[in-house]
């Protein structure tokens, strides 16, 4: 979806002359997440696929590296809690990261917590070269247990009451 607003952003650009041509650099940030829910330190937490989406005026794109972070969505985390094993990846030529071997090195335990990433790109539009700090979108919620048998159970009912309310502070449920 976000791929066709920058399409016609591009076409918004073409088709009026008065519109500024560089009010926002066309680039988007996708995040694609195959699982959530109660993890286990220094246990693989799922994959985590991002693409680079540009806009068809962009000629030219270079990445800096890029990384998670993590963003609390209970309680505070400590802040040694923030670190994260295999966090740093490269684009591919075609503007695709992976994570496939990411892990909390630390508990969360009981906060909730969900991660974004961010990279830095330059971008060549139109022969104008861009700056920007690209974010994506927010994670499905995790939590990182450090004791498997006595945290499982609360970890996995907190996990479901996000997943259910999220912001909500009630749930309908319609037949």
């Amino acid at each position: 979806m976000q791929q066709l607003v920058l399409y016609e952003m591009d076409i918004q650009a073409m088709s009026d002359p008065r519109m500024p041509r560089y009010r926002e650099v066309p680039v988007h940030l996708g995040l694609i997440q195959d699982k959530a829910g109660p993890v286990f330190k220094d246990k693989q937490c799922g994959t985590f696929q991002l693409r680079l989406l540009t806009s068809a005026r962009v000629q030219s794109i270079t990445t800096s590296t890029v990384h998670p972070e993590l963003i609390e969505t209970t309680q505070r985390i400590k802040r040694n809690n923030q670190d994260l094993e295999n966090s740093k990846q490269s684009f591919s030529d075609i503007g695709y990261a992976q994570f496939s071997d990411l892990k909390f090195s630390s508990g969360t335990f009981p906060n909730l917590v969900k991660m974004r990433f961010r990279a830095q790109v330059d971008v060549i539009v139109d022969g104008v070269t861009m700056n920007k700090s690209l974010e994506s979108n927010v994670s499905k919620p995790f939590i990182s247990m450090t004791n498997t048998g006595s945290q499982w159970k609360d970890a996995a009912g907190m996990w479901l009451k996000e997943d259910a309310f999220k912001d909500e502070p009630e749930i309908t449920m319609t037949c």
